[in-house]
């Protein structure tokens, strides 16, 4: 933080104080802000949209257990440290801002005091979230080219899959319970 400036005074015998400050602060790489959480959706959107996709694939295609574990990584070729990725990435900016505030203090009496302030700043945030262009520019080749004929006609291409209009719902996790109870 790079003060600009502090004036202050005391009046009244020290029953009135008022200071006024001027800022002008900055930081890199700040977590601040929905940086973080943005990050966390892209992971999510890869994770369970993609994954949903490359899963529906494989059923698709008639494959089930290491085949189809097998075939959901050729579709999806997740980098080796996509498994911890969501849980560890953090989005960052940088950011400026700088400002003016009043604060004045009055004490007429032991059990009294009248507080006022008011301020007025400016924040200005810049090189938002540069992981998630180089997370888009390693991944989107793969949405891109993931395609199987084994799906019906308008929903063969991951890239171009209406998940409104189609047959199956991706990112929903209806993979999650696999098991059906009977009584």
């Amino acid at each position: 933080m790079r003060g600009l400036g502090c004036w202050a005074v005391n009046l009244l015998e020290d029953k009135l104080y008022a200071n006024l400050n001027f800022f002008d602060a900055g930081q890199i790489n700040s977590g601040v802000g929905g940086t973080g959480t943005f990050i966390w959706r892209m992971g999510y959107f890869d994770e369970d949209f993609f994954g949903d996709w490359a899963t529906y694939v494989a059923q698709e295609e008639g494959l089930d257990g290491a085949a189809a574990e097998a075939r959901v990584a050729e579709i999806t070729q997740y980098p080796e440290n996509f498994a911890t990725y969501n849980d560890s990435v953090l989005g960052t900016s940088t950011l400026e801002a700088e400002g003016i505030e009043l604060q004045v203090i009055y004490n007429p009496t032991a059990n009294r005091k009248f507080k006022f302030n008011v301020a007025q700043q400016e924040t200005v945030f810049s090189e938002i979230a540069p992981e998630y262009t180089a997370w888009k520019e390693e991944r989107v080749a793969f949405w891109k080219a993931a395609q199987s004929d084994a799906v019906p006609v308008d929903y063969q291409s991951y890239w171009d899959y209406d998940n409104d209009n189609a047959p199956f719902d991706i990112g929903t996790r209806q993979f999650f319970f696999t098991t059906t109870l009977e009584f």
